[in-house]
């Protein structure tokens, strides 16, 4: 009974996630703004979003960053920083600059927003300021509701599509309560059960490298050290940065991105 109750779960989440376009980014920034938390009202989205202020002042941290740093931040030639190397590589106005400064707001704000659902959850207490057990059960009552629903439905022999409104009104609840208690849904916009503990940071660096190789191969740019280190920098949280430390390393970012690429061969 608990497999099915937990296969019902994942089923109805993910037909929910479906119903919802998934956000774009544009020159312009995102089709949908902000562009988290994806879904629904969200308290600590309002609060994250306000830290992180404009992009303007995303602009000028990310400037700071450059400077801060000598260039490579691991390697013997330490005479110049991330600024200077940027300059000199024709890159620094694709990183101070949209798209690609989306993708930086975006990598801070998880950030943010990690750091913010990891203290809730020590603390079981959700952003709404009630206990996480009670937005489990909730969200498991819904999606056994909606399972008895089809089985009524099925038994008299009536169309899903009767009910559709109250279905796509259920269906969008469900989300909401799941959102709260698997936070990163609404980063990824994967089931709980497609999501791997303590990948999020990862990911996050998979997402501003990606964006980066793009952008360097837009602009013939072939220079894959480089990007590795631009995205150890850009994902370092700002009190690691504070004592002049990359936290991922360049390195790590390296190994992250070759460990992906194995895992795509095998597939």
């Amino acid at each position: 009974m608990a497999v099915k109750r937990g296969a019902n779960l994942k089923r109805y989440i993910e037909e929910a996630l479906a119903s919802r376009p998934e956000p774009k980014i544009g020159p312009d920034g995102p089709a949908i703004w902000p562009a988290w938390p994806y879904l629904y009202e969200e308290l600590n989205a309002a609060k994250i979003t306000a830290q992180l202020s404009t992009p303007e002042t995303s602009q000028a941290r990310l400037l700071e960053r450059l400077k801060a740093l000598p260039y490579p931040f691991e390697g013997r030639r330490r005479d110049r920083t991330f600024y200077d190397k940027a300059q000199k590589e024709g890159v620094l106005e694709i990183l101070l600059n949209p798209p690609f400064l989306w993708i930086v707001r975006m990598a801070w704000f998880f950030q943010l927003d990690h750091a913010r659902a990891w203290e809730q959850y020590r603390n079981q207490i959700s952003q709404h300021g009630y206990p996480l057990a009670f937005h489990r059960d909730l969200m498991n009552e819904i999606a056994a509701h909606l399972a008895g629903i089809e089985r009524i439905t099925r038994a008299h022999g009536v169309p899903q599509d009767w009910l559709k409104t109250y279905r796509a009104a259920t269906l969008s609840e469900l989300l909401r309560q799941a959102s709260v208690y698997y936070p990163e849904i609404r980063r990824w916009r994967k089931t709980p059960s497609r999501l791997r503990p303590l990948s999020l940071a990862v990911d996050t660096q998979m997402m501003v490298l990606d964006a980066l190789t793009d952008e360097f191969a837009a602009k013939k740019i072939e220079n894959q050290e480089l990007a590795y280190q631009l995205t150890a920098l850009i994902c370092t949280p700002e009190p690691t940065l504070g004592i002049h430390q990359l936290d991922p390393t360049p390195d790590t970012v390296r190994k992250n991105d070759e460990h992906r690429r194995k895992k795509k061969t095998k597939k």
